[in-house]
């Protein structure tokens, strides 16, 4: 990997920071659709050789009829060729044929589904066979179903039946496709709640499930950890539920998913990064990827960034860094919509660890630093002194500020080393806890993220 230069972003670095092929490789291809939607709407590639993309991945869909719209627009023609044509024929024909094998248990679903069992799935299967004349062969075409409804792109139907399914069946191949399908389906909707719940189970299905390999296992980690992605960049307002960047942090960190990460997939830790300036309750994990960093050649802006800053505490490149930070993450698909809020903790962590290596600060010079001028600059850290635990004080006439000295008690020291005991604890417990028992649909992988094949 090349390491990042700290001079200004040109077309071709906004281009090769751009994650949206790496990342596809392990995604279903109906969640990178919106990927490509919006590097399209960023203009860094050539519309046309977007268009194509977007052409080849609906393509391997049944999503005739927008593959079609597409179709007209690459080629500027009015009409679609007869093989799209027949296949939107076969699609209905699929379609209407599975709903036919599967339309009496549909039916029963519909009118009394709330009395089948959440946990006992044999008792479901025997209520459906002896009162219903409902067997496997019905169950099947329902999974079926579901699967082809999503094709489609109709991922509300689909997030339903599956969630039904998984109710009825016991196969555990086709349960863990499941779990994957509705995942998949969650996010595309958008139902973060519901997502969130779907991640639960994958992770706990994940861990407790026996894979051929330990290799098979790790990848299945490193795919649920792109999709999570959706999920802990648009669940913000649930963090008591480890929701958002916070979920993020205790999930990634987790050390089974950080040996997937940095052995498959590195390019996730600008995320890991993000999030950790981002969340104050998350500070410790700074060191952690610092440590991280020192044997990783992957660098991009963020990364840099935090290289630069933690681990050299080179301020000038730490902000010229910074500046490419803000480039590169609007045209970010997951972090497009924190950039001020990145902005603003980055400038935090810059005044605070320049304050810890120095005594007496110039805020002309600070104010360069933090790419403020000096009177936005004088304000801001009025604000932060006045907010936080900072023991400083400013002399605005002279336009220094002058750090006071800080003595710990032992006792401080204590309860500063043990901060972080409690979400460790808490890790180890739940990881303890969760082997003890299978998560609902234990199971890998819903597609194969590369998109030369599929498993659902």
């Amino acid at each position: 990997m090349t390491t990042t230069t700290t001079t200004t972003a040109t077309e071709e670095d906004k281009r090769r920071w751009d994650l949206t092929t790496k990342i596809g490789q392990y995604l279903d291809r109906h969640l990178s659709y919106p990927m490509i939607a919006f590097v399209e709407s960023k203009n860094l590639f050539d519309s046309k050789e977007v268009l194509k993309a977007k052409m080849e991945l609906l393509s391997k869909t049944n999503m005739v009829d927008l593959a079609g719209d597409v179709y007209k627009e690459v080629n500027n023609a009015s009409d679609i060729p007869e093989d799209m044509k027949q296949k939107r024929t076969e699609v209905i024909s699929t379609l209407k044929m599975l709903n036919d094998k599967c339309a009496t248990l549909i039916a029963f679903l519909k009118e009394s589904g709330k009395a089948l069992s959440r946990s006992d799935k044999r008792a479901n299967k025997s209520l459906l066979k002896e009162q219903h004349s409902i067997g496997e062969d019905e169950i099947d075409a329902l999974f079926q179903y579901a699967k082809c409804q999503f094709d489609c792109g109709k991922y509300e139907i689909s997030a339903e039946l599956l969630g039904q399914f998984r109710l009825l069946n016991e196969d555990q191949g086709k349960l863990r496709a499941a779990l994957w399908g509705k995942l998949a389906s969650d996010c595309l909707l958008q139902n973060w709640e519901h997502a969130m719940e779907d991640l639960t189970r994958l992770r706990e299905a994940i861990d407790n499930d026996h894979f051929k390999t330990n290799l098979e296992q790790m990848r299945n980690r490193c795919w649920l950890c792109h999709w999570s992605l959706f999920i802990f960049f648009n669940h913000q307002e649930h963090q008591t539920h480890d929701g958002g960047v916070m979920g993020l942090c205790d999930m990634f960190f987790q050390d089974r998913f950080m040996q997937a990460i940095q052995y498959e997939a590195p390019h996730l830790l600008r995320y890991c990064a993000c999030a950790v300036i981002m969340n104050k309750r998350r500070r410790g994990m700074i060191k952690d990827i610092a440590r991280i960093m020192q044997v990783e050649p992957y660098r991009d802006p963020v990364l840099e960034f935090f290289d630069q800053l933690f681990v050299k505490f080179d301020f000038d490149a730490a902000q010229q860094a910074l500046e490419n930070c803000e480039t590169m993450m609007r045209n970010d698909f997951f972090l497009s919509k924190f950039v001020d809020e990145f902005n603003e903790h980055a400038r935090m962590h810059i005044f605070e660890t320049y304050c810890r290596v120095q005594k007496t600060i110039k805020i002309e010079e600070l104010a360069k630093k933090l790419n403020l001028d000096i009177d936005a600059a004088e304000k801001w850290i009025v604000n932060l002194i006045r907010t936080s635990k900072l023991r400083a004080k400013i002399d605005m006439d002279q336009g220094v500020m002058t750090m006071m000295t800080e003595t710990r008690t032992p006792h401080e020291q204590i309860i500063e080393r043990t901060k972080g005991m409690l979400a460790k604890t808490y890790q180890l417990a739940h990881a303890v806890s969760s082997g003890a028992h299978l998560g609902e649909g234990t199971g890998g992988g819903y597609h194969h993220h590369s998109h030369s094949h599929r498993r659902y």
